[in-house]
């Protein structure tokens, strides 16, 4: 009589058997052509790897029944794969043969039958998530401006199109005042302004 093999595992679940599995690697090809010179591994996206299963679910399991059994198993194990399911977290999922990390549920399915009576037959299909790790960098102090860093945020200069505008309203203004002399002057030596002021200077 051959070893008894251990049960496969869906988040710490163990169930009876496992009743088939298939193990599935996609990529998508691009359709248009690809440039002559240009690495076709570049236009090859590969898919996350996933895993269809059909797993079966007893209140008593006979090879197992001193560690598993309970007549509330089997209600207990499918709130516990709905919780697993809306949690939306990577699940670890292990056979006889080898132990699948960072598995999503893509899917779930939960038959029943006349037949198979309390016992389960349970679908999933599981995604594996490429987890990647998040890199920070320090940036140097030659790069850091104002705020509360103290740091130099830079001055202001004057350009020479400034400095000509400044020095061009400053001529007009003399003009002008040379302007009202010239005109005061003659309207003085022609009575002109006393008239206006009455005599008054």
């Amino acid at each position: 009589m051959g070893k008894a093999k251990r049960p496969c595992k869906l988040d710490g679940i163990a169930f009876d058997a496992l009743l088939k599995q298939d193990d599935s690697w996609e990529a998508e090809i691009p359709d248009y052509p690809v440039e002559s010179g240009k690495s076709v591994s570049d236009s090859v996206i590969i898919k996350p790897f996933y895993i269809s299963a059909e797993l079966y679910l007893t209140n008593t399991p006979i090879t197992w029944k001193g560690r598993l059994g309970g007549r509330n198993r089997v209600r207990q194990v499918e709130e516990r794969l709905k919780t697993a399911f809306i949690s939306k977290e990577p699940l670890v999922y292990s056979t006889s043969d080898r132990t699948y990390t960072n598995m999503c549920l893509e899917s779930l399915k939960i038959s029943k039958s006349e037949e198979e009576g309390y016992s389960r037959k349970i679908a999933v299909t599981l995604k594996q998530v490429t987890v990647t790790e998040t890199k920070t960098g320090t940036i140097p102090d030659s790069y850091v401006r104002g705020g509360q860093t103290a740091a130099s945020a830079g001055t202001a200069s004057t350009s020479p199109a400034n400095k000509s505008a400044v020095n061009n309203g400053k001529a007009e203004q003399e003009t002008s005042k040379k302007k009202a002399s010239i005109l005061y002057g003659a309207a003085n030596s022609s009575g002109l302004l006393s008239k206006i002021t009455g005599g008054k200077k």
